[in-house]
């Protein structure tokens, strides 16, 4: 058992968790949430989720930005679940004030940190990406299919707004802290590379430094033998 829980990848993990609170959550928020706004204010809200990640696909062609904010993941992605919780306190003053904050945190946040995933992802699976990408397909269709089947049952506790809520900021957060588990063995793998190179080359100077220094202690056990 424990050998077949070390052989999920955290990544495709990830991607079957997300999957499965959206199959869930998405009938409630169409019926709780959705069908009670204006038809103009889910449209500005479709504007918000759209426009944002555009922009912020246009700045990641930065590379050296996209560099420094992958080297800051974690943060943006703390910072993005505490949004969405502050998000949520807006559900008490007004529902389409809570609907558009968390459009426009889907906007920025999570679409940058998708993006900066990418990079992982790039790091990651260099070989055998054709592979990774379809388990990665199918634990997204399945987390979906079983996230469908659970809402199919109907169960008192999701029709109520406030457990809906929770449910979104608790999808956020479980997702991310396996997704940094999948950073973090990502990040200890780079330093380990580049770590190598430098052993590698200090080993020969080591070795020069004790070859010389036994030649030198040669010679001078020869001069006091000859004395």
């Amino acid at each position: 058992m424990k050998r077949f829980v070390a052989s999920i990848d955290p990544f495709i993990l990830g991607g079957f968790v997300g999957s499965l609170f959206a199959g869930l959550i998405t009938p409630y928020h169409i019926k709780l949430i959705a069908s009670a706004l204006d038809v103009r204010v889910i449209t500005l809200g479709s504007l918000v989720g759209s426009l944002f990640p555009f922009l912020t696909g246009l700045a990641f062609e930065d590379r050296r930005l996209a560099r420094r904010l992958y080297a800051q993941l974690p943060l943006l992605m703390t910072a993005e679940v505490a949004l969405t919780a502050a998000a949520i306190l807006l559900y008490a003053l007004d529902l389409s004030l809570y609907y558009l904050a968390s459009m426009l945190v889907f906007g920025t946040f999570t679409s940058a940190v998708m993006y900066l995933l990418q990079i992982l992802k790039q790091r990651r699976y260099r070989r055998g990406r054709a592979a990774f990408d379809r388990r990665y397909a199918m634990a997204d269709a399945a987390g979906y299919l079983a996230g469908s089947l659970l809402a199919l049952l109907d169960l008192k506790p999701f029709s109520d707004l406030r457990v809906l809520l929770a449910l979104g900021l608790a999808q956020t957060a479980v997702v991310y802290l396996i997704y940094l588990r999948c950073y973090g063995l990502a990040r200890r793998a780079a330093r380990a590379a580049s770590a190598a190179p430098r052993a590698a080359q200090a080993a020969p100077r080591a070795a020069g430094a004790a070859s010389s220094s036994a030649s030198r202690l040669r010679t001078r056990a020869a001069l006091l033998t000859s004395d």
